[in-house]
């Protein structure tokens, strides 16, 4: 069993087609499920296949607190007891048709690394990036492939979904160990940490795509921007990660020793 989670915040600055597309690229791989978490002011009724489950929300989430609330439902949802895999998915990007066949012999995840349509050299938007949809995804690709930018992403990264659930157990009990700013970033982290590969071929396509009141160059420096500020938040995670493990390591061999001089005590009364 095959789900995909799609996670939007579609205002109305962006345009509705891309979601469509990417819909239509999960469809294209004969998907058993998908489901779209979409917090959106826009009029999406004529959004609709007998595939796709849409549940509306009333509040701005971040795209990995809309994964988050699908593990929450998840819970009550018998259909998950079959721990099916579950590929998430941005609403700006596409699915390519090789994930399906990593997810074949893979036993709980494979990480995902996608195309994104920025030139590699010089940091700018690749010739009809916001245009791509899964009819010339291929041709697109095989174009630009010496110019195209490959990362690793939550987008197209698949796992059986007991591992998404045991995460976000973890997640509960530890709150003060994560950014939710940041989900996704903690999450690949989590699937690094425990032994999870990377596909060697990239399995999505990410779309950047100019918001109407918003030239190209103004995204482009937006996302630069974006990413930096994402790494040095994290860089301030993990020092802060390692300053409380050192405290807490601390604190063990103060107990130790506090232990080990009341048991002395002990025999000399003894």
């Amino acid at each position: 069993m095959v789900v995909v989670w799609i996670a939007s915040t579609l205002l109305e600055t962006k345009s509705i087609k891309y979601l469509r597309y990417a819909i239509e690229s999960a469809l294209a791989l004969n998907i058993d499920n998908i489901i779209l978490s979409i917090y959106t002011n826009q009029d999406i009724s004529h959004i609709r296949h007998p595939k796709l489950d849409i549940r509306r929300r009333n509040v701005f989430l971040t795209i990995f607190e809309h994964y988050e609330l699908l593990v929450e439902e998840a819970k009550f949802d018998t259909y998950y007891k079959s721990n099916p895999w579950i590929i998430f998915l941005d609403d700006q990007d596409l699915l390519m048709n090789n994930i399906i066949q990593y997810t074949k012999g893979i036993k709980d995840a494979i990480i995902a690394t996608q195309y994104v349509t920025i030139n590699k050299q010089y940091d700018i938007l690749i010739d009809m990036a916001n245009q791509v949809s899964i009819l010339d995804i291929d041709a697109y690709i095989e174009v630009n492939k010496d110019e195209i930018m490959i990362v690793d992403d939550i987008s197209g990264t698949a796992v059986k979904y007991l591992v998404i659930r045991e995460y976000f157990n973890f997640k509960e009990k530890h709150p003060s160990l994560f950014n939710n700013k940041f989900g996704y970033i903690y999450f690949l982290k989590y699937l690094i940490n425990i032994g999870i590969k990377h596909t060697k071929i990239p399995v999505a396509i990410q779309r950047i795509i100019p918001e109407n009141n918003n030239s190209i160059d103004d995204n482009v420096v937006n996302i630069r921007d974006i990413l930096v500020d994402n790494y040095a938040d994290m860089k301030r995670d993990i020092v802060k990660l390692r300053d409380r493990t050192t405290k807490l390591k601390s604190q063990k061999e103060n107990l130790e020793k506090k232990l080990k001089h009341e048991k002395s005590k002990n025999r000399k009364k003894i």
